[in-house]
């Protein structure tokens, strides 16, 4: 629930940051392979890469909160095989990541998409007083993929081989899809520009925010995606986006920059 002042009065949105209840249904989104790889293509199957400096014990980690999501399926034989790159997040966390750029990228045929020029995307923001940013969780991980894309996604790892179920990071028409997927989910509302995994929503008075971010929660809802509230902001002076800090007067460069 997202507590705000609207003018003084206090308004109460329902924000959706996650639950048991299935994600994107397969309807709303289309594979991403299909006959998108050169059927004449040899299927790739590399074994674990060795010597990397993540405990064991991480990825196993890893791998079973993936596999508990649905995320990733177990399985005994695949064609394709790609071995992981582990990476050390911030938090200590293991993130996998498979090693795509050997296997599955050389053959597939990239997603044509233009991603806009943020100068272009942020005229729709223009006259904005106050806005709101939305950080969608685990962006990517919230694509389904069809069971004939799934066994092109299959990893080895220590604890042998998985298939992907959702769209993976590193996939190289990965951003294409995603950005192109958003921009249909959100097709015909104003005051709302996505990157990503990041959305910034604003109007031009109080009122006209608030109708224009309830109906961005109301599509998110409608596909199932999930935000990540931790990372989420409402009603501010400024928010930064893209790697810019956002406010009524423009774009600036932020203090890090």
């Amino acid at each position: 629930m997202v507590n705000v002042n609207l003018d003084t009065v206090p308004v109460k949105m329902e924000l959706d940051t996650g639950s048991a209840r299935s994600l994107m249904t397969i309807k709303d989104y289309k594979e991403i392979f299909g006959n998108r790889h050169s059927p004449a293509s040899t299927p790739v199957k590399l074994k674990t890469y060795t010597g990397d400096i993540i405990h064991p014990l991480g990825k196993t980690v890893a791998l079973d909160d993936l596999e508990r999501q649905g995320i990733l399926t177990k399985v005994s034989h695949s064609d394709w095989a790609t071995p992981i790159v582990p990476v050390l997040k911030k938090s200590g966390d293991v993130r996998v990541c498979g090693d795509l750029k050997v296997t599955i990228n050389p053959v597939l045929k990239a997603e044509q998409y233009t991603l806009p020029r943020l100068d272009d995307m942020m005229a729709s923001l223009d006259q904005g007083k106050k806005f709101s940013k939305i950080d969608l969780r685990q962006a990517y991980f919230q694509l389904p993929l069809t069971d004939k894309s799934k066994h092109l996604t299959t990893i080895n790892t220590n604890k042998g081989l998985y298939v992907f179920n959702r769209l993976v990071f590193g996939i190289t028409s990965a951003p294409a899809i995603w950005q192109k997927t958003m921009g249909k989910i959100m097709q015909g509302l104003p005051g709302v520009l996505c990157n990503q995994d990041d959305m910034i929503i604003s109007g031009k008075t109080d009122e006209e925010h608030h109708d224009n971010l309830y109906q961005v929660l109301q599509r998110l809802e409608e596909h199932g995606l999930r935000a990540n509230y931790e990372k989420c902001s409402f009603y501010q002076d400024k928010v930064v986006f893209c790697g810019l800090k956002v406010t009524k007067d423009g774009l600036h460069k932020t203090s890090d920059k």
